[in-house]
């Protein structure tokens, strides 16, 4: 899709990948698109769910 829009994109799937392809964005001339790629059992944190606002935030258990 950025590239239809004459932007770089770039698709990180994993962890490993995750690193190159920041790495490749930072050094990229202009603008740049960066999609990851996250399994919905990682749990990302800050989430907000759909349907609520920025105020319902979920924040995680951070120890």
């Amino acid at each position: 899709m950025a590239e239809a829009y004459g932007i770089k994109g770039l698709r990180a799937s994993n962890k490993e990948e995750a690193f190159r392809i920041w790495q490749e964005a930072l050094e990229t001339p202009g603008p740049v698109l960066v999609e990851f790629v996250v399994p919905k059992e990682e749990n990302v944190f800050p989430m907000v769910l759909s349907g609520t606002t920025l105020d319902q935030m979920i924040m995680g258990d951070f120890k």
